[in-house]
């Protein structure tokens, strides 16, 4: 599944310090792997520690926040960038679900997506990342994987289409 590019641009990303960081251990933001990922990681010999019934990243707990365990917080950096899961790259936009229809959706605490909500190059992104979505296989690996689709009800998601193929 080759995604389109990283919509945010890695030098906006590695000066930012919202991502890859949570307010809790147990945040529903954390990153959801699909079981292609699992394998591809343990293939590599990557150690992955998920909460067993989510298949969610177990965060890492500081002082100031809990992390991702493959963030790197000294460098601002995802220590596994080529290989992270589509949940990652999707961000940040991310499938959510509301009652029971399925969206494409932004967070707009992506202080990226707050400068770019609604410009020409955000709506041609978006459109190329649902042509990638409603391709076939892609559409039945999600459906096969619900998952990763996220129930969000903060305030800073905003659902920008419907995307009924991935619908049950």
């Amino acid at each position: 599944m080759k995604i389109p590019s990283q919509y945010t641009p890695q030098n906006f990303c590695l000066k930012c310090v919202g991502c890859c960081r949570f307010s809790s251990v147990r945040s529903k933001w954390s990153p959801y792997f699909l079981p292609e990922e699992i394998k591809l990681f343990k293939k590599r010999g990557i150690p992955l520690s998920l909460r067993p019934k989510t298949k969610k990243a177990k965060l890492i707990f500081s002082k100031d926040y809990c992390f991702c365990p493959f963030f790197d917080p000294e460098k601002n950096r995802c220590t596994v960038y080529r290989l992270r899961p589509l949940d990652c790259t999707l961000y940040p936009f991310l499938l959510e679900e509301k009652r029971e229809k399925v969206y494409l959706a932004v967070d707009k605490n992506c202080s990226y997506i707050a400068e770019q909500f609604g410009t020409r190059e955000f709506k041609a992104y978006l459109g190329k990342l649902f042509r990638f979505l409603k391709q076939p296989k892609v559409a039945g690996y999600i459906r096969k994987n619900r998952r990763i689709i996220g129930n969000l009800t903060e305030k800073s998601v905003v659902s920008l289409v419907r995307l009924p193929f991935l619908e049950k």
